[in-house]
């Protein structure tokens, strides 16, 4: 079976398909758990940063003698 969300146009917003998995969202902005998709990237990119790559430029910096 499947889910359509439709807007007062008739456009579909929100269209899910049980036999396949496919899921298609048309919208202006989509929350997961209270949080936007950019600030659950958005940390995702942080913590990256911040965790591993953060210690290879230390590493690097070391290696060339750059403060």
């Amino acid at each position: 079976g499947s889910l359509t969300v439709k807007d007062k146009a008739g456009n579909i917003t929100f269209y899910a398909d049980t036999e396949t998995g496919r899921v298609t969202i048309n919208a202006e902005s989509i929350s997961i758990t209270g949080k936007s998709v950019e600030d659950i990237s958005n940390g995702i990119v942080d913590d990256f940063v911040t965790n591993i790559y953060k210690n290879d430029m230390m590493r690097l910096k070391s290696l060339f003698g750059i403060r």
